[in-house]
């Protein structure tokens, strides 16, 4: 039983010590406007402009070729796609979307009743379909983040080939060198 009681001690003391120790731990108080919600995806950039993201679409890939990429789409109109695989614009591209296309997007949403679905279509047995990922914010400040990967509402069919649309006709220039 002594074998185990040293470093029992050991790792007691260790962990007492190390909770003692404040060196790197800022003492600021934490503001209350800061506002904690789902983290934004990874996919979307570091670098956010000043507005806030209103579109964020992203599809993910399957064992053939499926489209992936990522659009995110900000207040100002400033628009971010990422093109990964098996689409025409591979790399980091930005464009501008007008305040029509963002409307005529929401309108949609709003048609179909995006901001009262379920937040997530899914069947984790299911293999090899894309999972497409949509966060809308709309006028007013709702935000609603929709999963769609197995048996989700064919409206929403609509309104991604709509954002499709949207990304076809949007002029976008390069960011980086992966095309």
């Amino acid at each position: 039983m002594s074998r185990y009681f040293l470093p029992f001690l050991f790792i007691t003391l260790s962990g007492i010590v190390a909770c003692k120790n404040k060196k790197g731990v800022s003492e600021e108080p934490i503001s209350e406007s800061v506002v904690l919600s789902d983290p934004l995806p990874e996919a979307v950039p570091q670098e956010l402009p000043s507005d806030s993201l209103i579109i964020y679409y992203s599809r993910g890939s399957c064992f053939g070729t499926c489209p992936v990429f990522t659009l995110s789409v900000y207040r100002s109109g400033l628009a971010i796609y990422e093109g990964r695989q098996f689409v025409d614009k591979i790399g980091r591209h930005t464009g501008v979307i007008a305040e029509p296309e963002v409307d005529a997007v929401l309108s949609k949403a709003a048609e179909i009743g995006f901001f009262t679905m379920e937040r997530r279509y899914d069947n984790p047995t299911v293999s090899d379909l894309p999972g497409t990922e949509l966060r809308l914010q709309d006028n007013s400040g709702k935000i609603r983040d929709v999963y769609a990967r197995f048996k989700y509402p064919s409206s929403l069919t609509e309104l991604y080939d709509l954002l499709d649309k949207t990304i076809e006709n949007t002029p976008w220039k390069i960011n980086d060198s992966k095309q």
